[in-house]
């Protein structure tokens, strides 16, 4: 018996009951790799993650009358955390920007001292950097946030523009 088959028979009777189904598939091996990485990147179970594919699939492709049901809500809460805790994450780097954006532009001892004002432009690019590493591995933010995060980096721009 081949340990595919094994591994089969075992989930078969751990998980078999009448509301789930069972199927043994053979995936091209690059594409379960990505699947599975994706799975990881979004935080889901292998599971959760192929429920939710399942239920995109139906949704764009199934008929009207078809009723699928697909219990992935535990998977969705974690997604709206994770996406919160990263937005939250954002605009925290954001309001220090901004907070030091004002203390350049109106705290005079930025204007004079040139060692004080390079320590405050240093931290700014410092916190750009941070964004940008949050936004890299989180590219999908709100609309609104998107527009405060173009609205902050044109700031900063402005900012080092008059060195």
């Amino acid at each position: 018996m081949m340990v595919e088959e094994e591994n089969y028979k075992n989930y078969k009777n751990n998980y078999d009951n009448s509301n789930n189904s069972t199927y043994l598939l053979v995936v091209d091996k690059k594409l379960w790799s990505t699947f599975k990485a994706t799975a990881s990147m979004m935080g889901l179970k292998l599971r959760d993650a192929i429920a939710l594919a399942l239920s995109e699939f139906v949704e764009r492709h199934g008929s009207t009358l078809a009723q699928v049901n697909v219990n992935i809500v535990q998977s969705e809460a974690k997604e709206n955390l994770l996406q919160l805790v990263i937005e939250e994450e954002i605009k925290e780097i954001l309001n220090e920007i901004i907070r030091i954006k004002k203390l350049l532009s109106s705290n005079p001892k930025y204007q004079v001292n040139h060692y004080e004002k390079e320590k405050m432009l240093s931290l700014l690019d410092d916190n750009k950097r941070k964004l940008i590493s949050v936004l890299k591995k989180h590219p999908i933010v709100n609309s609104n946030l998107a527009q405060e995060i173009k609205i902050a980096l044109k700031n900063i721009g402005d900012t080092n523009g008059n060195n």
